[in-house]
């Protein structure tokens, strides 16, 4: 067991030659969190937690892309914030990574993001002049802006902006314009769920939606 800077808590489960990283904000959430994912890959035993009653013959998606982008995040997480012991601590942590038809290997993160404020009422701007919203997944959403930004200007600087630029993850449209590559995903991973009506879970006893 190992508790990282931004006091989450990270656990190793080793079985013979295999190793499965969970991550948790206390050390019961991330043995839980190790466990499944172990059970995931070794016996295809997928989480009770996400099966819907309406559907029960419904195929599992794959946990183990899941446990694969929460790890990248939180690993580049804690590598940007290893000598930072301030903003180490935040708790809350979000991130978009990008893979290709669906894999692993060569996943990126593209945006690692902390937050959990927005500032009161005397002090928002209509004018831009203030950062609203400081949630760590709305801080995600606009450095996902910015990388597509990014990648945008790569085919503005391109001497012919109609001609698909290999390493971008985007591709110009016939009639104009430019779309996200068919063959990209984008993965949104937040430590924790978000405010408002989105933090719901299943009472596993009776199956009902109950808050959280």
């Amino acid at each position: 067991m190992n508790r990282e800077p931004e006091t989450r808590t990270k656990v190793v489960c080793q079985i013979k030659d295999q190793k499965f990283e969970g991550y948790g904000s206390s050390k019961k959430l991330a043995k839980l969190a190790a466990a499944r994912i172990a059970l995931g890959e070794l016996h295809a035993v997928p989480p009770r937690a996400h099966s819907l009653p309406s559907s029960p013959c419904a195929p599992e998606p794959s946990q183990l892309l899941a446990h694969h982008v929460a790890r990248l995040v939180n690993d580049k997480f804690n590598e940007l914030m290893r000598s930072d012991l301030v903003h180490s601590k935040r708790k809350v942590l979000a991130g978009i990574v990008i893979t290709i038809n669906h894999s692993m290997e060569g996943a990126r993160v593209i945006a690692v993001t902390t937050g959990t404020k927005c500032v009161s009422g005397e002090y928002m701007s209509i004018m831009g002049m203030a950062v609203n919203d400081c949630y760590a997944v709305v801080a995600a959403r606009r450095c996902l802006q910015r990388h597509l930004y990014a990648q945008l200007l790569m085919y503005a600087s391109s001497s012919d902006p109609r001609k698909p630029i290999p390493h971008s993850d985007l591709e110009p449209l016939p009639d104009g314009g430019y779309q996200l590559k068919p063959d990209r995903q984008l993965h949104l991973y937040v430590s924790t769920a978000p405010c408002g009506t989105s933090q719901s879970r299943m009472n596993t006893q009776t199956g009902s939606p109950v808050a959280s």
